[in-house]
């Protein structure tokens, strides 16, 4: 049985879908869907914010973060953060997660590409050292992948629960 907050943000997003038809709402709910673990409805949200405005960024970053890279498919990852990157170009977190994507694809070059593009937009995001050791590791650099550990977690990334960076770090000698 859904719970009260659930059922009152439903009637909330009905009512709103019902008078307005605005893309937010869909890119809100499907936000809301997904961290429910709803990813169905997160898609489908997600998709008709899109549909209805086609340069609405957080839509695509989000479909990208919550269903692409959830369901593993990088390559429509990679596409809707390359819109992203098409209508902001100067999105740094598009850039590193674009770099996370090519990377999952085994597509370095464009990766590292990304990723320093990222860091030259904003040197202080944890996610794209995240990203950048993964890459050094993967390409057997284990000194610069060291390095972007530290810098990953000198910014604050949150490791505990990432199992692929967890792992890394142990790889690397870097925990107990």
């Amino acid at each position: 049985m859904p719970s009260e907050k659930w059922i009152l943000h439903s009637c909330k997003i009905n009512e709103t879908r019902d008078q307005k038809q605005l893309p937010e709402y869909y890119s809100d709910s499907g936000t809301y869907y997904a961290e429910n673990g709803d990813l169905e409805n997160a898609l489908s949200d997600f998709s008709k914010a899109i549909e209805l405005d086609p340069t609405l960024i957080g839509a695509y970053n989000n479909r990208a973060s919550y269903i692409w890279f959830q369901n593993g498919d990088y390559q429509k990852a990679v596409e809707d953060l390359t819109r992203v990157i098409n209508l902001e170009p100067n999105d740094a977190f598009a850039y590193s997660n674009r770099a996370y994507a090519y990377y999952k694809l085994k597509d370095f070059e464009n990766a590292f590409l990304d990723a320093f593009k990222s860091v030259e937009l904003e040197n202080r995001n944890p996610y794209v050292y995240r990203v950048l050791a993964l890459l050094y590791d993967a390409i057997d650099e284990k000194d610069e992948a060291k390095n972007a550990v530290e810098g990953a977690i000198s910014w604050g990334l949150p490791t505990d629960g990432d199992e692929e960076f967890e792992g890394l770090m142990k790889k690397l000698g870097l925990t107990k």
